[in-house]
């Protein structure tokens, strides 16, 4: 499973690949992925779920440095889970966090590389129609994304795009 889930690039399909095989080593009908997201939450379930269900069991996905979301399972027998059943349960939970982070932290860099890309990009349009320096230009970026409340490279994608910073200019 390990090494199934560090292969995934996807954190949906990491979910799903996961509660397919935690479902199969404790042996439960029902199983759900919370994801926490910067936007939000996302919920992966391996079926509908119902209300009719008598036992449940949750567990955190979460590294030493975050909480990722939790893992639910359900059972429709009154007091189904053991001890035994939760220790499998994290096991297989630190198993997904760790790959979840890794394809977060990938993500995050793929983000960070794409905006550097994208900023450059816009220096290079303001050095050359105004002949400024770099700096120079970095710095009318960051003076347009401050008075406007807009990310930097919001502005520079904006600028990319229309050749325009917008009305001042």
């Amino acid at each position: 499973m390990a090494l199934d889930l560090h292969e995934q690039s996807d954190a949906e399909q990491t979910a799903k690949w996961f509660l397919e095989y935690v479902q199969a080593a404790i042996g439960v009908s029902h199983a759900t992925v919370e994801l926490i997201h910067r936007g939000g939450r996302s919920l992966t379930a391996t079926g509908e779920i119902g209300l009719q269900f008598a036992s449940t069991l949750s567990i955190s996905l979460r590294t030493s440095t975050s909480t990722l979301g939790t893992l639910t399972l359900y059972d429709e027998s009154p007091n189904r889970f053991t001890e035994q059943d939760a220790s499998t349960a994290q096991l297989y939970a630190d198993h997904a966090a760790i790959a979840l982070a890794r394809i977060r932290t990938e993500s995050t860099l793929w983000e960070a590389i794409e905006a550097r890309k994208v900023i450059g990009q816009a220096q290079g349009i303001l050095m050359e129609r105004f002949e400024l320096t770099g700096d120079q230009a970095f710095a009318v970026l960051r003076r347009y994304s401050q008075d406007s409340n807009v990310k930097l490279r919001d502005l520079a994608r904006k600028l990319i795009s229309t050749r325009n910073l917008g009305e001042n200019v």
